[in-house]
């Protein structure tokens, strides 16, 4: 265990609410330069180019997409309680340096990427964004809007289609004319020969979403649509059109020129023309989802897990430039701040030495999953599956130095004092794994379905935990302990639980968590003899403790942390995309999520600013303080700020005219700092409501005071 250093911010949520990525500072490490689902990319030359996605994704390459960095950490004129953490789907460069980006929200760069402002769209989502000069622009969503001062204001434009439904994709071959298309219980194409004044239809079929519309020249363009798959070409400005070729559910479509395009179809078909939809050819990539082509010959493919394929050749052969697909990663360790490993499926082993900024893949002559790694000194670490490999010289050369053929987990206490389990045994070394004693088993009549064991790193003291499972008529857990590291075994106070749990650690030897998936996370503060319910989890995964107080608990791909020792928990982070599988630390602020696909998160705060309570410690406070909360009135949510001179245990709590609590925002004892929380009043209705901070320090002085905010809707 690494040795445990003084907390000295502490961010607590009372109610679990999620976090942005870019709110919570995890930031993406590996695959580089994302995992995440890449929606759109826009190349402006053979060497610069832009990609959006999932999770806020943004990257840039100027090499021709050798290398690619994000774009998404300086951000201007951002509102308060815009929250920057969904998807990006609409790109769209002008040149190298002026371009656009969007969907829930609309941000500008006019120096490559490097500053992004927020522009103040009159709909949301925004589905896509072309501009015909560069203050002449159009976006779509739900209404068509236009702006001719470079997106600073933007006129919302009459198409004379009154149903619902939304615009998709626009598109101006010239400063007049211009198409856009729109799905919806109909779906159409439109055209406007005026600028946006007027727009008349060209196209209209029942319930067909057109996923795809380009122009070139003013009469000639291409659409595609996502239901039935056509491709379709008009030759006269939209008065008629021509079926050209079908591929079933159409996601995308890109014309280089007037005879040379590409379009995609979810089935993983990539169709090629380059005689104006006459002919095509067939190929298969899987996992894209848009296409770009600076140039005839040269193209871009971007797609799920952050692929970026490229082609030199008209698309006749593409190569993976960034990412590669790794595997799942389970397990990881550092020896120091710089020098880490993670391990995981297919004799995945990555390594580190400047805290993560890079990870290079090192080479096993192993086939096997390692679920466990762990490094006792900079030198001394193990990797453990069905097979245990040690390494003695940094991982240049592993060595394998047992054989078990089963596996469950694995714990080094020290470097030469290890234990391994699976289902059936329980093996213990005591000389780095040159030799390994058998453990008898507490007795028992039937043969667990999973069982699972805990150590102290600083005692012999250790849990061992028998899980039966027989579902839906009954499923239960044994619990026994050992003073002895494992020489003798006795079951814990006779306790039999009426849950099937999957794992047991220890945090010392009286605090231990254990988690099932029916169950959920149980804690125990003496030794295992009582257990209690941690704050309602799921228990599908473990939690990990840096101390008795500061601990994360994954499940999927949600981060929940604690700074109480499990009484509450607060969801931190999310990916949806992934599962999280381990997390493990260098100090109490710098941690480190693996995850599948070759996912790796770390922050170097403890998980930074929080949308809800904000400790901020850089100015100590003189005095207690209750602000008054912004903005008031409001609506839906508001600020609420405090300050804190000294430590204290804090209430703060909402209260209706009556008298009625109606929300309980802070319950716990918080360090010297300034706090800010969120309050959302979605649930509440219109009314005056009143706030109560309640604060006593340690040596039981008290403060208490009560302010007025009003919500209206």
């Amino acid at each position: 265990m690494k040795k445990t250093v003084p907390i000295f911010v502490i961010i607590f949520i009372f109610n679990i609410i999620f976090m942005s990525g870019v709110s919570s500072q995890w930031v993406w490490q590996n695959p580089f330069p994302t995992g995440s689902t890449l929606h759109n990319t826009k190349f402006l030359n053979i060497n610069t180019g832009y990609a959006v996605g999932s999770d806020f994704t943004a990257i840039k390459t100027t090499n021709g997409g050798m290398n690619w960095h994000s774009i998404t950490s300086n951000f201007d004129s951002v509102p308060s309680g815009v929250i920057l953490q969904n998807a990006i789907t609409s790109l769209f460069f002008i040149d190298t340096e002026t371009g656009f980006m969007g969907r829930d929200n609309l941000f500008k760069t006019t120096d490559g990427g490097n500053r992004w402002v927020y522009l103040n769209s009159p709909f949301s989502p925004v589905r896509s964004i072309f501009f015909t000069d560069d203050n002449t622009g159009y976006i779509t969503g739900d209404r068509i809007a236009k702006t001719t001062d470079g997106g600073h204001t933007w006129v919302v434009l009459n198409t004379g289609i009154l149903e619902s439904g939304e615009y998709e994709s626009i598109s101006f071959p010239s400063a007049d004319t211009g198409y856009v298309s729109k799905f919806g219980s109909s779906s159409y194409i439109l055209k406007t020969t005026n600028a946006g004044i007027d727009w008349t239809v060209k196209f209209n079929v029942p319930q067909k979403h057109f996923y795809g519309l380009q122009f070139l020249e003013n009469n000639i363009g291409y659409a595609c649509y996502y239901y039935g798959g056509y491709v379709m070409k008009t030759i006269n400005g939209g008065d008629s059109w021509e079926n050209l070729e079908y591929t079933s559910y159409i996601t995308s479509l890109r014309f280089t020129t007037v005879s040379t395009g590409y379009v995609y179809g979810e089935n993983g078909a990539l169709h090629h023309t380059t005689n104006g939809g006459a002919n095509w050819a067939y190929s298969h990539i899987e996992h894209w989802a848009n296409i770009d082509f600076p140039n005839d010959t040269l193209g871009y493919l971007v797609g799920r897990y952050g692929i970026v394929w490229k082609t030199t050749n008209s698309g006749l052969l593409w190569d993976t430039i960034a990412p590669s697909l790794n595997n799942d990663l389970l397990s990881g360790d550092f020896i120091n701040r710089d020098t880490g490993y993670a391990a995981g499926r297919g004799s995945t082993l990555l390594k580190t030495t400047n805290g993560g900024a890079i990870w290079s893949e090192q080479e096993l002559n192993y086939n096997y999953d390692f679920n466990y790694i762990g490094f006792q000194n900079e030198n001394t670490g193990y990797l453990c599956g069905l097979i245990v490999l040690k390494t003695t010289d940094a991982g240049l050369n592993w060595d394998s130095i047992a054989y078990f053929g089963e596996y469950f987990k694995t714990q080094f206490v020290n470097s030469e004092t290890g234990y391994i389990g699976s289902y059936s045994f329980l093996y213990k070394t005591t000389n780095g794994g040159i030799n390994w004693i058998f453990l008898e088993r507490p007795s028992s009549t039937l043969s667990p379905t999973t069982k699972s064991f805990s150590f102290s790193d600083n005692s012999q003291y250790g849990l061992l935990m028998y899980s039966y499972e027989n579902w839906p008529s009954s499923s239960y857990t044994k619990l026994y302990s050992t003073v002895d590291s494992g020489q003798s075994w006795v079951q814990v106070n006779q306790l039999v639980l009426s849950s099937y749990m999957y794992d047991i650690n220890l945090i010392s030897d009286q605090v231990a968590f254990m988690n099932g998936g029916y169950a959920g996370l149980l804690k125990t503060n003496n030794g295992g003899y009582n257990w209690s319910l941690s704050n309602g989890l799921p228990g599908i995964s473990k939690p990990y403790f840096y101390n008795l107080n500061v601990g994360y608990f994954t499940w999927l791909g949600r981060l929940y942390k604690t700074i109480n020792g499990g009484a509450d928990w607060t969801l931190q982070f999310e990916r949806s995309n992934y599962s999280f599988n381990s997390l493990f630390y260098t100090d109490v602020n710098t941690s480190y999520i693996l995850g599948n696909q070759g996912v790796i998160f770390k922050t170097t705060n403890g998980g930074g600013t929080m949308v809800g309570i904000n400790n901020n410690v850089e100015n100590i406070p003189e005095e207690f303080i209750l602000r008054q909360n912004f903005p008031n009135p409001f609506n839906p949510s508001t600020k609420i700020s405090f300050d804190l001179p000294v430590d204290a245990k804090v209430k703060l709590t909402v209260y209706d005219m009556l008298g009625r609590e109606v929300k309980s925002m802070v319950n716990t004892q918080l360090s010297t700092g300034r706090y800010e929380y969120q309050f959302e009043g979605s649930n509440f209705s219109s009314g005056i409501y009143f706030y109560r901070m309640e604060a006593v320090d340690n040596s039981g002085k008290k403060f208490v005071q009560t302010k007025r905010m009003v919500l209206v809707k």
